[in-house]
Parts: structure tokens; C-alpha cells; sequence
């Protein structure tokens, strides 16, 4: 049985790309077989919810 593990957990906050504007939170994690996982972020701007996925290299934990 495959075990996997992400740096990221869901409800997490993250920044993207070191911009600390912007404060994500991590709503899912995909696991793909031989690459990194890669993480589903949402975030409020002027009221509209913006979501994404992105690649674990591109995040970093708010307060880190």
C-alpha cells in the first residue's frame, strides 16, 4: 500500500509565491503517482472567492 505525505495540510494558511496579500487556505491535496502533490487554495478578494491549484514549491505557511 502506497503512504503519502504533503507539507500542507487542509485548512491550512498559506502564502503564494511569498506574496503575504495573499492568505490561502488549503482546501484539498491531490496525490498523483511520481510528482509532488499538488494543493487547491481559496482566498476572499473584495468579496468574490478566488481558488486555484498550484504546485507545493509555490506555497509557503503563513507564520512559517
Amino acid at each position: 500500500m502506497a503512504r503519502y505525505r504533503s507539507r500542507f495540510d487542509v485548512r491550512d494558511r498559506v502564502t503564494i509565491d511569498g506574496d503575504a496579500s495573499i492568505a490561502a487556505t488549503v482546501v484539498a491535496v491531490t496525490f498523483c503517482a511520481g510528482r509532488a502533490p499538488i494543493y487547491r487554495v481559496e482566498w476572499m478578494v473584495n468579496g468574490s472567492l478566488e481558488s486555484v491549484s498550484l504546485d507545493e514549491f509555490r506555497l509557503e505557511k503563513v507564520g512559517a
